[in-house]
């Protein structure tokens, strides 16, 4: 356990696999809002980290006290979840759990992006035109009020 260095952050594994993060766009903040309930039953956090991108399923809690991190330690290793046995132990402060998105990823991420500017920037100009050309008052309701779009009108 605890040496006396006072250590607070908690490293846990198989949190989660691959598959479940990239089948749900909302499963790391899911996760990090169902890991913080049970981490402030033991005691009050800082801060938790979901490394959505580590074939480990690798999050980390840190804690306000080195007693909250150590009983977390005492309570979670070794324990279920989700089907899978978590392992849990006080971050090493060296390791970096970070894992970057692959090349092939990126480049299919910031072409969707693309693709979802493009169309974007028709909405707008269809709308422009609406207005310009009289065709539409100029209170032209959008049909997704509060959407990105509709800073454009």
């Amino acid at each position: 356990m605890d040496d006396g260095r006072g250590l607070r952050i908690v490293i846990l594994k198989g949190m989660f696999s691959l598959e479940e993060m990239e089948a749900d766009l909302e499963g790391a903040k899911t996760l990090r809002a169902e890991i913080e309930v049970e981490a402030k039953k033991i005691g009050e956090t800082e801060k938790v980290t979901v490394f959505e991108r580590n074939p480990e399923g690798v999050v980390a809690v840190k804690f306000k006290l080195p007693a909250s991190a150590e009983e977390c330690i005492g309570i979670m290793n070794d324990r279920f979840f989700g089907g899978r046995q978590i392992t849990c132990d006080f971050w090493d402060g060296a390791t970096n759990y970070v894992v970057k998105e692959t090349a092939e990823k990126e480049e299919a991420r910031l072409e969707s992006f693309g693709n979802w500017l493009e169309v974007l920037v028709r909405i707008h100009f269809i709308i422009v035109m609406i207005r310009w050309t009289g065709l539409a008052p100029w209170r032209f309701e959008f049909p997704f009020p509060g959407s990105l779009t509709s800073t454009f009108l």
